[in-house]
């Protein structure tokens, strides 16, 4: 009888051998077709030459000419100012007139002041741009505070010695020459500045006969700066910054770093860029270069890195541009994620079959070596299902490809010289939003919380007594709900220090309908938008994102929403501001409507990516404990005398069984179809589909077996339909993913 057993062993092992043998040259076959029709992506590929333009070169080097001429200018025209007062060619007197002129040619020059002690008197002259130009009484009594005046909140300084108390631009200054300082704030202002200060003697400088009488200070915006700055051309998603010669940041992306008074070699050594740390030494010592492509140890990103001094009129560095410039990916990110199920797909089913041939080798009984195969193969369908699901996660669709991003100050200078081009009187108002607060109320409808504003263009207005907030605002969202749950009222109304502008922010609440996508659950990348029109959108009015209220408006900076915003299941992709193209098939009897065809409407959007911890847990796992328990009852079913009373199962029972895990699920099924609130099958739902599928093949398969119909049932105790469960139920979990993801 043993002998017969084994014969019939090493025939059924001979023909598993030929059955792995095909299917490995089967598989080898496929995947050498796959390799040559759809080779994998190089880095050339996904990136493109990835080599610097000229065209980017010259643009740098006239980037850093002019911003190192904004410098050179403004140290030059103080040295030339103080010489003036040194020799008497310039009455302290006189200034005020001298000033004027230069602060109209200057434009990142926000004011200048002369300080300093003569004859033992205190004196302070000073002028600001955005003032009408205050000048301070000479001799200043002692002890008694300048005159006031809001733009500098001089009426908090007791003295002028508590003005310049600790500071290097006035105490250093005096004897080691005119030099630049690092940024501070101005005081009693939150004006973020940086000086260039020079000593000014009256009748002649000898600091070996005496010190010098004080200093001529330039005070520089950095507000302005930072306009400057992202008003170069240095190709798309370019992020540059401005340091001085010690490393300290003057301009950022992220201008709460030059708040905080951050050095970048700080900044690169604790993300460990060595390279960036080295361009700073270069810059500093006047040299420029570039180095790319590579891997940014800071942001993941391939990018260059360029870096150029600017030098004054003596040739000497005073400060460095340096620029981050991405490489964008020239592979869609669809073809992207069809490189990666290709590559998943490909390369599991030659490792599951190399490790049955292992087992065939090492495993003398057919029975264990069926056991073990069919644990290769759900094995390696849970691994091709993990490996599609990195592939999604990864290489997500865009959800709004038509959408046009303004990711610049240049892509929105391009957009309204486009917009004015194509049409007649166009009124552009600037406006910005922040979100405070998101919130999902159901599977298609969203509750925003935050502030609007809009930038209105003035002549007369007043910062001290401001117009009158007005009822209504200027602005709608067109997909809120007009209820009880659209909620906006007054905030602020503010003017702009010199008179033009009239800033006037809302606080709203509303609850948008939005139409989400839900296919790819809970791989489902969304977006939520808010578009915002103007009143009365009748007329050519095109509402402007306000990009100089942002420090950073690069999508993963997540401009315009606050970062501690909560928002459950949920992580925070990105946002920013787009140009969606409507047209309208009415007129909405407006015989002189502007927007019926491809008129721009101003959309801020918000990228979410779903965690998938939470469906993970609380729906996957659930369904794989169910199918492991239908797979215990399947198990247990057995005719064997010795087991038969002790675990077996009945038919009956079995169906039982099935029964009560069918209700469990259905019902965990339905819910979930109700959050969603879709019509369409998305893709976790295939997993309940094969789970019934699962509940009624064990049923049928309980059955056939207490009537002893089918040779396949009814071969070596069930242990075929025991075998196939897994392998039977993954691989088809895993040809549904695939065929999604694709």
């Amino acid at each position: 009888m043993g002998s017969e057993v084994q014969a019939g062993d090493w025939g059924g092992r001979k023909e598993v051998i030929g059955a792995v043998l095909a299917l490995l040259a089967f598989a080898v076959g496929g995947i050498v077709v796959q390799r040559v029709l759809v080779p994998e992506a190089t880095a050339e590929q996904v990136f493109g030459e990835q080599t610097l333009s000229d065209e980017i070169r010259e643009n740098a080097d006239a980037a850093a000419v002019a911003l190192g001429g904004e410098f050179a200018g403004i140290s030059a025209k103080t040295e030339a100012m103080a010489a003036d007062l040194n020799s008497g060619a310039l009455a302290l007197a006189d200034v005020q007139t001298r000033w004027q002129s230069e602060l109209a040619e200057q434009t990142s020059l926000f004011g200048m002041g002369a300080m300093g002690f003569a004859d033992g008197a205190p004196f302070f002259v000073g002028r600001l741009r955005r003032s009408d130009g205050v000048q301070y009484p000479v001799p200043l009594p002692s002890g008694a505070g300048p005159a006031a005046d809001a733009e500098v909140a001089a009426k908090s300084v007791a003295s002028l010695a508590t003005y310049t108390r600790d500071t290097a631009w006035f105490h250093r200054a005096q004897f080691e020459g005119g030099a630049w300082y690092p940024p501070q704030t101005l005081f009693g202002t939150p004006e973020e500045i940086v000086i260039y200060s020079t000593p000014i003697c009256f009748g002649g400088c000898d600091l070996k006969e005496r010190p010098p009488d004080g200093v001529l200070a330039a005070l520089v915006s950095l507000r302005a700066l930072d306009y400057l700055v992202r008003n170069l051309d240095l190709g798309a998603g370019a992020e540059p910054f401005v340091v001085d010669a010690s490393g300290a940041l003057l301009v950022h992306g992220q201008m709460d770093l030059v708040r905080r008074r951050t050095s970048a070699h700080v900044q690169a050594w604790e993300v460990g860029d060595h390279a960036l740390g080295e361009a700073l030494v270069d810059v500093s010592d006047g040299r420029g270069g570039e180095l790319g492509p590579r891997d940014d140890p800071g942001s993941g990103k391939r990018e260059f890195l360029l870096w150029r001094p600017m030098v004054d009129a003596a040739g000497d560095a005073t400060h460095g541009l340096v620029v981050h410039l991405p490489i964008p990916e020239t592979i869609p990110p669809e073809q992207m994620r069809h490189w990666l199920v290709f590559r998943v797909t490909g390369g599991v089913p030659i490792l599951v079959l190399l490790v049955i041939l292992v087992l065939l080798l090492r495993v003398r009984s057919p029975e264990h070596l069926a056991w073990w195969a069919a644990t290769a193969l759900a094995v390696g369908a849970v691994v091709t299902i993990v490996g599609l699901w990195y592939a999604a996660a990864k290489h997500p669709s865009p959800p709004a490809p038509n959408d046009q991003p303004i990711l610049s100050a240049a892509d929105l200078a391009n957009f309204q010289e486009s917009w004015s081009e194509s049409t007649e009187d166009a009124s552009f108002v600037p406006t910005g939003i922040f979100m405070q607060s998101l919130e999902f109320q159901s599977a298609n409808n969203v509750t925003i919380a935050g502030l609007v504003w809009q930038r209105f263009k003035s002549e007369d207005c007043d910062p001290k007594a401001p117009p009158e907030h007005p009822d209504e605002p200027d602005f709608i969202f067109p997909e809120a709900d007009p209820g009880e749950e659209l909620q906006i009222s007054p905030a602020y109304s503010r003017c702009s220090t010199d008179g033009r502008e009239h800033v006037l922010g809302w606080r709203f609440r509303a609850l948008l309908r939005q139409d989400f996508d839900y296919l790819l659950y809970p791989f489902d990348p969304q977006e939520i938008w808010v578009r915002v029109l103007p009143r009365e959108f009748d007329k050519n009015i095109v509402l402007v994102p306000d990009l100089l209220a942002y420090d950073r408006i690069g999508r993963s900076a997540l401009p315009g929403l606050d970062h501690e915003v909560i928002l459950p299941g949920w992580e925070l992709a990105g946002s920013g501001f787009a140009y969606r193209r409507r047209a309208y098939d009415t007129d909405f009897g407006i015989s002189d409507y502007v927007g019926q065809t491809e008129f721009p409407e101003l959309v801020y959007t918000i990228s979410l990516r779903r965690s998938f911890l939470g469906p993970f847990v609380g729906k996957i796992i659930p369904l794989a404990v169910a199918a492991a328990m239908l797979f215990c009852m399947l198990l247990l079913g057995t005719r064997r005398e010795k087991f038969e009373g002790a675990f077996g199962f009945t038919a009956l029972e079995v169906v039982l069984g099935a029964a009560a895990l069918f209700f469990v699920v259905i019902f965990d099924h339905s819910a979930l179809r109700d959050d969603l609130a879709t019509t369409k099958p998305f893709y976790l739902e295939y997993f309940y589909f094969a789970m019934y599928v699962a509940l009624v093949s064990v049923c049928a398969n309980a059955i056939l077996f207490a009537m002893e119909r089918g040779r396949i049932i009814m071969f070596r105790d069930n242990l075929i339909p025991k075998i196939a469960f897994w392998p039977a139920y993954m691989l088809g979990i895993a040809l549904v993913t695939a065929v999604i993801f694709w």
